[in-house]
């Protein structure tokens, strides 16, 4: 149950980190 939590709580910084990437891809590709 604790390891399944950690997965899931990495998973979630793994998907904000991918959009935080996209965001800046976008605004640099705009600048």
């Amino acid at each position: 149950m604790k390891s399944n939590f950690t997965e899931k709580k990495a998973f979630a910084m793994l998907t904000k980190l991918e959009k935080l990437t996209l965001e800046l891809a976008i605004i640099g590709g705009e600048i």
